[in-house]
């Protein structure tokens, strides 16, 4: 039996919904409020301010954030499926990802939580390749050549950045199925060079399912 969704939940989600669609600073209390034909008296005694609504949109990203590194996906046999979790949370909060910066501007309380969170997710992914490298699916650490330190940050400037790259390049025009393609190639172009033919091997059959590489 499906759950009935409360006027709360309603409203978080026609919020991201119209915010995503017409960005950050196109929004309106009565937008929202009319899009689900309600009063704005319903809508502010659910949230008395704008910013305790964002305070519940970045609560929903920080959990969906969460549940997927609950998922353990930092194995190199199931890497797709983290990227495609990852890229998938993008598209759902693209409001926020296509434009961090306007983001962080406007609410700059969120800041040191995204930084502190992204800098721990960053270490505990070079963990990960160190124990691919222990495994034979990465080649040795090289300052010069496989310094996976800089892979690290690649990959997330890579990830956080691409929805808003795609954007620009599209004339504000996102497709979402379109761009994943791109998405996961340029992943790839990062990281194949410091595979092994081992890593190689494993990572072409966990991407095999897309039937992109």
């Amino acid at each position: 039996m499906a759950r009935i969704r409360s006027t709360r939940d309603k409203i978080v989600d026609m919020s991201i919904s119209l915010l995503n669609a017409r960005g950050l600073q196109n929004v309106t209390v009565r937008d929202i409020a009319n899009n689900l034909d309600i009063s704005v008296g319903n809508f502010t005694y659910h949230f008395p301010k704008w910013d305790n609504l964002m305070d519940e949109i970045v609560d929903r990203l920080m959990n969906d954030l969460e549940e997927i590194n609950r998922k353990n996906h930092l194995q190199l046999s199931s890497i797709m499926d983290y990227f495609n979790d990852i890229y998938t949370l993008q598209v759902k909060y693209i409001f926020i990802f296509s434009n961090f910066y306007l983001f962080f501007l406007t609410y700059p309380k969120y800041r040191e939580t995204t930084i502190a969170f992204v800098n721990e997710r960053m270490e505990n992914m070079r963990q990960s390749l160190e124990l691919m490298i222990k495994e034979g699916y990465l080649y040795p650490f090289d300052k010069e050549e496989h310094n996976y330190d800089l892979v690290v940050k690649n990959i997330w400037v890579h990830m956080s950045s691409w929805c808003a790259f795609s954007i620009g390049l599209a004339n504000n025009e996102f497709s979402s199925e379109r761009d994943k393609k791109g998405f996961f190639l340029s992943l790839w172009n990062i990281c194949a060079y410091h595979l092994t033919e081992k890593g190689l091997k494993t990572v072409r059959e966990a991407f095999d399912k897309y039937s992109w590489i």
